[in-house]
Order: structure tokens, then sequence, then C-alpha cells
């Protein structure tokens, strides 16, 4: 990321503060103050969200963008509901590209209305709320329903395990269903009888 924004800048001077944990980067916030803060979704002691919602009061000018590795629809919706009621200006995928990271410093330049959401993000969350199940879903689900177990899925479609977790994760909330008995019941009364 510092080699990112020093690319995107040459002619500026950055100090950077780096943070493993959530308790250091309080720790950062309390004692400085930052232009930008670029926090983890997922930092080992507490995520991103609870880190600001903590230190809200001394954030000051400061931007703060979150960003996430994953493509959980739980997790992408606990940050837009974070984007709408805390301090937070920005959200980033970490595979974002340098196009994604310039258009998020134009939209703080330019002062522009409401957070910055990546493209890919936006793309995601859209996804997530049309209720439509790709292929890979209605794959998993069908051997779900066979009473395959997450691992026998993972081994069948040469991913890893945590893959069918966050597709199963995102299943249920596109059907809006609780847990796999739902799910199932969602299932055949939509899929049986479909090759």
């Amino acid at each position: 990321m510092r080699l990112e924004i020093e690319s995107l800048f040459p002619q500026k001077t950055f100090h950077f503060e780096f943070a493993s944990t959530s308790e250091k980067a309080v720790d950062l916030i309390n004692a400085e103050l930052f232009d930008f803060i670029f926090l983890d979704m997922r930092l080992p002691d507490q995520s991103g969200i609870a880190t600001v919602r903590q230190c809200a009061k001394e954030l000051g000018r400061a931007r703060v963008v979150i960003m996430t590795g994953y493509s959980d629809a739980v997790i992408l919706e606990e940050i837009m509901g974070a984007l709408a009621k805390l301090p937070i200006q920005g959200f980033l995928l970490k595979s974002h590209t340098a196009a994604t990271l310039s258009a998020l410093f134009k939209h703080f330049e330019n002062d522009l209305p409401g957070p910055f959401i990546c493209p890919d993000g936006l793309a995601m969350l859209n996804s997530f709320e049309s209720n439509e199940l790709t292929k890979r879903e209605i794959e998993i689900l069908k051997m779900a329903s066979k009473g395959m177990t997450t691992p026998e899925i993972a081994a069948k479609l040469g991913c890893s395990q945590e893959t069918v977790k966050t597709h199963r994760s995102n299943l249920l909330l596109k059907t809006k269903t609780r847990n796999f008995a739902e799910l199932s019941a969602w299932y055949s009364s939509r899929y049986s009888g479909r090759s």
C-alpha cells in the first residue's frame, strides 16, 4: 500500500505508521493526527469497524478506509452498514487496482459526497442483492442437499473449504434462509428436477 500511494504522488512526502492489531491502531490514532487511516476489516484482535467505533472521537479530520480481502456477503453487508453509521469514508478490496486507489484519492481531493466504494465491491454487493444464484452456488447447493460435507464438496470442486463456506454463507443471505434445513427446502421448491 505504501509503494502504491507513493507512486501515485511522487512529489509528495508521506509519513506512514503501521499497526498489526486493533490495539496498536487505537494507540496510534490516540497519539497522532492522520490524514488517512486504512484499516483491515479482519485484525487479529477485533474488526476494523470495531476499531473505528472504539476511537471515533479521536479520528479528527482523518479519512478512514476499510479494506478487506474477503468477498463474503455477510462481511460486505457489515461494511456497508458501517459506512452509513460510522465515520468511514471509503471501502476498498485488497485486490484493488492502481486506478481504483487513484479514484479513491480523487474522491477525497474533490470532496465528493458520500463514501467511496470500490467498483468491484459495489459489483459484488449488487450481485448479492439480486438474489440470483450463480452456477457455482447452485452446484454447491445441489451437493450439500445430497448430504455432502464441506470437505467433500471442496475436494470435488478443487477449491478450499473456506471457499465452500463463503458460498454457503452467501446462499443463506441471498435466499433469506437461516439455516441449512431452510436452505434445502428453498432449493427443493425451486430447483428439484433440474439437472
